[in-house]
Order: structure tokens, then sequence, then C-alpha cells
């Protein structure tokens, strides 16, 4: 696997505020530049001064994967400040179990805000990922920690062997009911490559880096089949549709080709499949297509926000190269800050990957 270790934005100049009075002309770069802007329009909008990461479109809740995307957001912005908040109310609020997991939703406005303690584990490994990013930025042990408490607990709880190959593991998308006599539901989303691999090596976990490596082989083989389903059925057969959700290719999907091209595997089969989705089935107007039958490969919901049509304009630079205009360059959509949670956050990571991994793909 080609996983960049390189600190991300590790530079002299504050990222708080957009430029500092120390700045001079020329230290940092346009893309630099605009991606502070982009961050400090994302805080804005999403983040309370406590350090709650509020999805409005969920009946402004919080979830363990929003305070885990803005904890990796923040470290690798350079935003130690906000790491510290975000870290602190995350571990007040969801670290609640009996395990170091953490509770998946937080709600407002309620006697009891935490209904449900099931974990879910894409937040786990991202607050984790973001944990270890903070550690190398600050000289202190709690991060590194409570990084290394989760992770043990992510282990012991979601990660089993693969019911359709002895040979893999795969990951739980929660502790508790989704094993079951038909099989493992499955995400394929929420096993990060990068996440499991930086892990691995910041806390001497080699079963991470081995997660990993069978996450990307049970894409290859979901690939081969079509587009990426968000949610599946595993068992001894091999691939089933889930009773429980939907079989489409959706919101949840559309982070596997943005995770695998920020996790530099950006000739993975199941970015190449996803790819051809949004060739087939396009409007004139700014809707863009998000939600796919998997079956028929048509669009069954469509959407105005920046963010989706943002990060596919940016993979469809990597994988269609030959479609590069005039000046060989291929853009992503900039930043737009009137958008929902999450669309907006997946902008966000597409801006960082991009900007450190793939100049030709830069905002226009």
């Amino acid at each position: 696997m080609k996983i960049n270790r390189r600190l991300f934005l590790g530079m002299s100049v504050s990222i708080v505020p957009f430029l500092t009075e120390n700045a001079v002309a020329g230290e940092v770069s346009v893309n630099e530049t605009f991606l502070q802007s982009s961050w400090l329009a994302w805080k804005k909008k999403f983040l309370l001064d406590n350090g709650r990461v509020v999805d409005a479109y969920q009946q402004l809740s919080s979830h363990s994967e929003g305070q885990g995307y803005g904890m990796v957001l923040s470290a690798l912005m350079n935003d130690l400040d906000t790491c510290k908040k975000i870290y602190s109310w995350t571990l007040e609020n969801l670290a609640i179990r009996s395990d170091n997991l953490l509770a998946w939703r937080w709600m407002p406005d309620t006697t009891a805000p935490v209904l449900d303690l099931n974990n879910s584990s894409d937040g786990d490994l991202f607050f984790a990922w973001g944990c270890i990013l903070a550690k190398q930025r600050l000289s202190t042990n709690d991060f590194n920690l409570t990084a290394q408490m989760i992770v043990k607990d992510l282990i012991k709880k979601c990660v089993r062997s693969d019911p359709s190959n002895s040979n893999r593991i795969l990951l739980l998308p929660g502790a508790d009911g989704f094993e079951k006599p038909e099989g493992i539901t499955y995400n394929p989303s929420y096993p990060m490559p990068r996440a499991l691999t930086e892990l691995s090596s910041a806390l001497n976990e080699p079963i991470l880096d081995k997660l990993a490596f069978d996450s990307l082989d049970i894409l290859s083989d979901i690939a081969a089949l079509g587009a990426t389903p968000d949610w599946l059925v595993i068992n001894k057969s091999g691939f089933a549709q889930s009773s429980q959700f939907n079989y489409v290719s959706g919101y949840d999907a559309l982070r596997v080709p943005l995770f695998l091209v920020w996790s530099d595997e950006a000739s993975h089969p199941a970015l190449l499949s996803h790819s051809k989705l949004y060739q087939t089935d396009k409007k004139t107007s700014n809707s863009f297509p998000v939600v796919f039958d998997i079956k028929t490969g048509k669009a069954q919901s469509f959407s105005d926000d920046i963010g989706y049509r943002a990060i596919v304009s940016y993979f469809d630079c990597m994988v269609n190269k030959s479609s590069f205009n005039s000046n060989k360059t291929k853009t992503m959509l900039p930043y737009y800050k009137n958008q929902p949670y999450f669309p907006a956050t997946l902008h966000m990571m597409a801006l960082l990957s991009q900007i450190e991994r793939y100049d030709v793909c830069k905002p226009n």
C-alpha cells in the first residue's frame, strides 16, 4: 500500500487567523491560503466554542463521526486549540461506555442526550487517528494514550474474520447488532486505509495494517461486481443485499473513492468503478446525482450541494487523466460555505488531500 506518512501543513505560519500579521508575501501558497479560509468557514458554521461539531440536518445532533472528522481536520490544519476543544468535549460527552469506544450520537436539549450506547467504528477510527495526528504536533501523551485505548477496544470489539474468506479480517460497523445468522452487515466506507496504517505505525498494532490491506481487497472484490453499495452483507457465500438497508450506492459509498484517493490508492478498481456512475446520469441543472440503484446504475437522488460535485470532480481528475483540458490541468470546485455539514466536511477532506498529493487538481 502506498501511504504517504508526511506530516501535513506543519508550517511556521499560523493557520488561525487566516493570515497572521507575521506572514510574509509568498510565504504561503495560494492553495494553502485558500485552504485556510475554507477551514475558518467550516469552523464558523459547524463547530461550537465548546468543541461540539453540529449537524443541523440531523436535529442539531453530534456524532462520533463528526467529532472524529473534526479532530482529524483540525490536526491537519495545525489548529491545535481546536483539537483540544474537540477532544475535551468528545471525552466528556461520548466516552461514556463501559469500554473505551465512543457512543455514536449525542442529542441536544434532552434529559438523556445519549440514548444508544452503541459505537460507530468509523467515528472511533477517525477520532483515534486525529489524536495521533495531534500528538505529533503537541508534546502531551494524553492524545496518544486515548488513541491507544480506543484502538485496543476497537480491535477487540469490532475486528472479525471475514466469513467469505478466512484469510481476511474486516471491521464491523459497531460492536453490537451487525453479526447475524445471515452474515455480517458491512459498510465498505468505514475502514479508512490511511487512518488504519498510520495508527498501526504510531501504536505498533500490525493487525491494523492487515485490516487496511484486507479492506482494500474486499473493495476490489466488490468492484468486480459493480459500484460500491452503502451497505451489504458478507457471508460464507460472498456478498448479499442487506435486509436492513436500501441496496444503493449513495452518501456512505461516496466516501470510498475519496478515502482511496486520500490514501494514495488512486488506481484502485473501486475508484474506477465508482467514477463510472457519474458519467451515465447527468443533468444540465446544478442538481448532481448522489444516490444510485446498484442493480441498474440509474440515479435515484440528486443534490444541489457543492461538496458532492467537488469531491467527484476531484477523483474524476485522478481517474480520467486523458480528459484534461488544453492546459493539461483539471480542477476541483472551491469550497462553498453555505452547504450542510456532510458535503462541507467531505469537501474539506478533498481539499486537504489535493494540496498534499495532487497539485494538478487544485481548486479553480
